[in-house]
């Protein structure tokens, strides 16, 4: 019997510097935007990322994509 993935949601993962600690260390924060086309290759999603990123007021650390699915035997 063969697993396949069920209902794939992919989301966005904004991570921006808001500011800085005591010791001077980065304090971030995570904007995240759901309900992304799963079948979007990296390339693509990098760029939707990027520009996204570049409309937030706060310095981007990184891009992140979360894919989650059921995993269900056929």
């Amino acid at each position: 019997m063969a697993a396949s993935r069920k209902d794939m949601e992919t989301k966005m993962i904004i991570r921006v510097q808001v500011g800085t600690d005591t010791e001077g260390n980065p304090v971030t924060e995570n904007r995240t935007i759901s309900h992304w086309n799963p079948e979007l290759t990296d390339d693509e999603f990098l760029k939707f990322g990027n520009m996204l990123g570049g409309l937030q007021t706060d310095t981007v650390d990184s891009v992140r994509r979360q894919d989650e699915a059921a995993v269900v035997s056929e």
